[in-house]
Order: C-alpha cells, then structure tokens, then sequence
C-alpha cells in the first residue's frame, strides 16, 4: 500500500532538489514527522518537477519551500503562507494545530461580494459553510459554470 492510498493525511514538503539546502529543510521537517508519523503521512516533493500538483494543494505560487497538509478524507488543503520560512518550529505548530483540528483549510474561491440586500445573491467557496449549513433558513443554491 502507498502513503496516499493509507487514508491519513499527507504533509507535503515542496522543495527545489537542486537547492544547497534541500537537506537542511528536510531536516526541519524530519522531526515532526517521527513525531506524528502514527497519524500523518509525511513526504518531500520535487517542486520543479510536480509544481502543478502544489497548485492543486491551493500553494498558487511557485515559492520553495512550501509546506501543506492535504486531508484526503475531506478533500481539504492546509497550506503554510508561502512568505512564512519554514522551520521546525512553524511546520510543528502548523501539524499540532491540525491534529487539534484548530486550522482553518485554504479554499479556492472568489472574494465574497460587499454587499448583497436582496434576495438572490452570489455566494463564493469561502461563505458557503457559513450561509447554507449553519443556516436555520431554507436556502435553495443553484450551481452553474460560466461557460
């Protein structure tokens, strides 16, 4: 069995493996990764090679290193703020936090317009939770592609 077929989430280390400190930074993450390693699965990646697979994981930028955790039960995306260095003590308040489950998961969604007074509105990925599910209304959502 492979690490992503186990069911538990994958923290990914995207990093560039031609960079003279490439060992340095899987050394950061090496440690939390003995540590949560019964819960978690912990990888490093070739960002060069598989950057496209770091944008699916809501990293937009082509920065190195970068750091998420991808929940594959629940399809969601925990990426560490690209500008954040990544350290041993970032990568394991970042892993704490989501064990505890205190982290937030980045979604892909347009920003929610300003003001909405009337009856039929927009309603973007990062309101949807907050307005049809924790709602005591009934809300009817339709969904539809541009295109």
């Amino acid at each position: 069995m492979t690490y992503a077929e186990s069911g538990k989430p994958l923290a990914y280390l995207f990093i560039d493996p031609t960079s003279d400190s490439k060992d340095e930074y899987i050394e950061r993450v090496r440690a939390v990764a003995l540590e949560h390693k019964v819960k978690i699965n912990f990888v490093w990646i070739d960002a060069i090679k598989f950057g496209d697979h770091a944008k699916s994981l809501n990293l937009p930028e082509s920065v190195w290193p970068s750091f998420v955790v991808q929940d594959l039960e629940n399809q969601l995306k925990y990426p560490v703020d690209q500008n954040t260095e990544i350290t041993t003590v970032v990568v394991k308040n970042w892993i704490e936090s989501f064990v505890a489950g205190t982290l937030e998961p980045t979604l892909k969604s347009q920003p929610a317009p300003g003001s909405q007074d009337e009856a039929v509105y927009t309603l973007v990925g990062k309101e949807f939770d907050k307005v049809v599910s924790q709602s005591d209304k009934h809300i009817f959502v339709e969904f539809y592609a541009t295109w």
